[in-house]
């Protein structure tokens, strides 16, 4: 995979933020925005855990759920899913410790609330746990787009289990909390969510035999996202659009169409575990190129 530039390696990054803020929970979390943005997995998973304890230590929950995020980003991008999954299962208990609308740290409420519905959405799609997706429970919330979250890993999952019940349910939820959104003036989050109900409802489409209408739907949520900027409070999209459309050219055997879209989204998010896999699988149907060279 290609390097990247960097004014500072990851070592220096994490060593400054412990020499000048070793029991800062949020200093300690910063390096990892570029950790994540760079895929270096290892230095986002050491600075996290580290602002984890020293949040725990002051009682800052949302500061801990924050940091527990990203943690759980990388370690699924290193298959480790165990350790992603000891962290999914102390969120009943940090949960129980949290209150949204205190001020313990510089993360805010929601920051805590984004977590605790990202982490385990993001720990049954990472995984293709679509049966475990498509049974997560929504937790209504002050924030709307945390909620959407929980509705799109289960629009994705009961689509790709074929559960349509669930999944027009589902479907029908993103699009009023879009709508919701819009009317509260909440520009950059009601897109956020017109871009994952558009991909719901392009598997949808796809699980129901309408592969015009999906390949069409995915592409549109391609471009919208690709318009965005990611938010602070996320490492990445639960999915992103680019490499759901790979996935979905997968599927209907059109492997050196996917190679190229994998290739893109690797360009935007480095060193995605699912991307590269999905990459090394269509180069391989596809005569493209080998796995050292995944990237245009």
């Amino acid at each position: 995979m290609r390097s990247l530039p960097q004014v500072f390696s990851a070592p220096v990054h994490t060593k400054l933020s412990m020499r000048w803020a070793p029991s800062a929970a949020h200093a300690l979390h910063m390096p990892s925005h570029i950790f994540t943005r760079t895929g270096l997995w290892r230095e986002s998973i050491e600075t996290n855990l580290r602002s984890m304890d020293a949040a725990l230590a002051t009682a800052s929950i949302a500061e801990a759920l924050h940091a527990g995020d990203y943690a759980v980003y990388a370690y699924l991008q290193m298959k480790n899913d165990s350790a992603a999954k000891a962290i999914v299962d102390r969120l009943p208990a940090l949960a129980a410790r949290f209150d949204p609308n205190a001020i313990t740290g510089a993360a805010p409420g929601s920051a805590g609330v984004f977590a605790l519905a990202a982490i385990p959405a993001r720990f049954a799609l990472e995984r293709e746990a679509w049966n475990e997706a498509a049974s997560l429970e929504p937790k209504p919330s002050a924030f709307p787009w945390t909620d959407a979250m929980t509705w799109f890993a289960r629009a994705l999952g009961a689509a790709h289990t074929r559960n349509f019940a669930v999944a027009h349910a589902a479907v029908d939820s993103l699009a009023s909390i879009e709508s919701r959104l819009a009317q509260s003036q909440e520009p950059y989050w009601a897109e956020q969510v017109a871009i994952q109900h558009l991909a719901a409802l392009a598997w949808l489409d796809l699980a129901e035999g309408r592969r015009d209408s999906a390949l069409a739907r995915m592409r549109a949520a391609v471009s919208r996202e690709d318009a965005t900027e990611k938010s602070a409070v996320t490492p990445g999209p639960l999915a992103p659009a680019r490499e759901l459309l790979a996935d979905m050219l997968m599927q209907l055997n059109m492997p050196a169409e996917a190679l190229a879209e994998y290739r893109k989204t690797l360009l935007k998010e480095p060193n995605r575990r699912r991307a590269i896999a999905g990459a090394a699988r269509a180069a391989a149907l596809s005569g493209g190129a080998p796995k050292r060279s995944l990237l245009p």
